[in-house]
């Protein structure tokens, strides 16, 4: 996110950035949540079951975790329910970090709750090349593989 943010200020002129203070901290109370809920819950269902030999799976963690994920991605759902992005009608900072997660949850064969509203996003997001570029890359050499 620190990156995010270096990149926003530095070259989006404003355009990912709030420059004012309360949009501004609206968007990184985003940013903070994607990091304080949404990526331990993301890392115990990416770890746990796609990286983590079948052998090796902890069942029940792994499905805490997907619980964990459907609780944010319910959050999430309520947050896009009148905008078709996290704050409005253009993507910000806010998006960037909440969604850098959606694509590995989209792919991996798990039960978790994409409400409908999340989807469109994320077909939204699919259709931007950098969203492609830099977030939408082959994993799969990742698969059961517990190594760095």
């Amino acid at each position: 996110n620190t990156i995010v943010r270096y990149l926003a200020d530095t070259f989006s002129k404003n355009t990912w950035i709030a420059s004012n203070a309360y949009e501004r901290s609206e968007q990184e109370r985003w940013m903070d949540w994607s990091i304080a809920k949404l990526e331990p819950a993301f890392v115990g269902v990416f770890w746990g079951f796609y990286r983590t030999p079948p052998a090796q799976r902890n069942i029940n963690a792994i499905e805490k975790s997907v619980d964990e994920c459907n609780s944010c991605l319910s959050l999430l759902g309520d947050q896009l329910q009148d905008n078709s992005h996290l704050l409005g009608g253009s993507p910000t900072v806010a998006d960037i970090s909440v969604a850098v997660f959606l694509h590995r949850l989209w792919s991996i064969e798990l039960e978790i709750e994409f409400p409908a509203n999340i989807e469109q996003w994320y077909q939204r997001l699919s259709i931007r090349p950098s969203y492609t570029r830099w977030v939408m890359s082959d994993f799969k050499e990742l698969q059961g593989r517990s190594d760095y």
